[in-house]
């Protein structure tokens, strides 16, 4: 009924849990990090990544099934053609087109946790024009597996309070509105969507402590306009312009530590903070962003034996609002710190938030070149260059040799190599008294190396073994300062990968 089911069964790629909401951590071949950044998600081509934490977002809530064709999976670097994030593997959901749509048809599921879906979908033509939409609605109670000691129990132990939550279930209620729509005009395509997450329990907590009452919110709208043509039979090309805006909303007040506890708090010169805070330690960050693409993919095969693509373009994205309401830190008309008891005090449009307002900008090009250079061997050579206004140049290559082995096996070496871009919240984090960002950050690399076999002894038959190593480098980690009261973003972390991975497919009968 989601995405994430369909993942699971895609060999070397794991679908795990984050403690905000159970979102989703996608994992290829052992790559990952907080918030899951090096994962590329995209929707019909277009990038859905947030400035924020890199990831898809931390009010995510799932995507239902109904409005999705397929769902297209690279495992490995794929930055020579998708650019940044593209690091561990690219994850593309391409949406039904108002011919797979069909006639007006309409469902609902109803199951545990007073979970409720219902869809409705609908699609026609008049004359050149076809259109389709596909809307559909999710409410559950969520599941409540009991955590029986959570952060703020160990604090507890520390400091004699009993301010702890648990032992109690974690809160993965949700609605969701999910909507597709596409019109089609010759050569013309324009598509939406719009995913509202409202009442969106936090799971185990942000800060790994339960709070039964915080809850997010998030819209999330997306359009992107292609137009396809054709030159001399052999030319093919897309231009497309796309916006992004997303959000990261808290109904209320988002309680981190709750009420009676002391917080894990340190002041400006390393020295714990006292006191019990009667209302719990509220922080309550907000967050607007939009994101602009415009660019055009072409391809050439007028060169025998030559399949050639090339493209260019241009990405504008911007943390364009941030809020914040807290009762620690500062307060920004005194400017003292806000002490244990004091009320919530709006640092809104302040130097005391916690991240700042910034934009990225991102100029590209690329070119791919497939060359059958005998009947039995393909090599493909692709080069991928990158401009970013915040952290400067990166090229990445990208190249893959095919071997016709025999009419049953099909044997590949691969080559690649990828960034992944850092995430504001890693460098532009601020006021934040365990973290702080790190404006001289630079992007992390990944090299792979990778042999597949492909032997379809039969037509039902087929049978995939493929053989991998990386190198990752320039890892984002938060390092210790001198008196290890605060940790600040660094390029220190290195970690080198193996392993194989296994898939046989039979078709046992029609």
């Amino acid at each position: 009924r989601d995405i994430d089911q369909a993942l699971e069964t895609v060999p070397g790629l794991h679908v795990g849990r984050d403690i905000i909401g159970y979102n989703p951590l996608y994992t290829f071949r052992g790559i990952s990090a907080d918030f899951n950044p090096q994962v590329l998600m995209l929707i019909n081509g277009v990038a859905i990544t947030n400035l924020f934490q890199g990831d898809r977002n931390v009010v995510w809530g799932g995507m239902p099934i109904e409005a999705i064709s397929r769902i297209e999976i690279i495992r490995g670097p794929g930055s020579a053609l998708y650019g940044a994030d593209a690091f561990a593997g690219v994850i593309n959901i391409v949406t039904k087109d108002p011919e797979e749509i069909g006639s007006g048809s309409a469902g609902v599921n109803v199951g545990s946790f007073d979970t409720v879906d219902f869809w409705l979908s609908n699609a026609g033509t008049y004359g050149d024009l076809s259109y389709g939409a596909v809307i559909e609605l999710h409410k559950t109670d969520g599941a409540d597996p009991i955590i029986t000691s959570d952060a703020q129990s160990f604090l507890d132990l520390l400091t004699g309070t009993e301010a702890s939550n648990a032992p109690a279930g974690v809160d993965l209620e949700r609605d969701n509105i999910d909507l597709r729509v596409e019109l089609a005009y010759k050569k013309l395509r324009l598509r939406g969507g719009l995913q509202i997450r409202d009442n969106f329990g936090d799971g185990a907590g942000a800060a790994q402590t339960l709070g039964p009452d915080n809850k997010f919110q998030s819209k999330r709208y997306n359009v992107d306009l292609t137009y396809s043509e054709e030159f001399f039979n052999n030319l093919a090309v897309d231009f497309q312009i796309s916006h992004f805006d997303t959000s990261q909303e808290v109904i209320g007040d988002f309680v981190v530590y709750p009420a009676g506890s002391t917080g894990p708090f340190l002041d400006q010169f390393g020295a714990p903070i006292f006191g019990v805070f009667p209302d719990g330690v509220i922080g309550t960050p907000e967050i607007f962003e939009n994101h602009t693409r415009v660019g055009f993919t072409s391809q050439y095969s007028g060169i025998e034996k030559h399949d050639i693509s090339f493209g260019s373009g241009y990405y504008e994205g911007a943390i364009d609002k941030v809020t914040e309401e807290k009762n620690f830190g500062r307060n920004p008309a005194t400017p003292l710190p806000i002490l244990p008891g004091d009320p919530v005090v709006d640092v809104s449009d302040t130097p005391f938030v916690f991240l700042t307002e910034d934009e990225r900008q991102n100029s590209y090009v690329y070119i791919q070149d497939v060359w059958q250079f005998s009947n039995d061997w393909q090599l493909t050579a692709g080069l991928r260059y990158d401009d970013y206004s915040d952290f400067g140049t990166t090229t990445n290559p990208r190249l893959a040799l095919v071997w016709s082995t025999s009419y049953e096996l099909t044997t590949k070496f691969l080559y690649g190599e990828a960034f992944r871009a850092p995430s504001f919240a890693q460098t532009r984090a601020i006021n934040n008294p365990l973290i702080l960002g790190n404006l001289e950050l630079q992007p992390e690399q990944i090299k792979s190396y990778e042999v597949a076999f492909d032997y379809r002894p039969s037509y039902d038959l087929r049978l995939n073994l493929n053989f991998f190593y990386y190198d990752w480098t320039d890892i984002i980690q938060f390092v210790p300062d001198s008196s290890e009261s605060i940790r600040t973003a660094q390029n220190v972390g290195v970690q080198t990968g193996k392993g194989l991975e296994f898939e046989a497919r039979w078709s046992v009968s029609e």
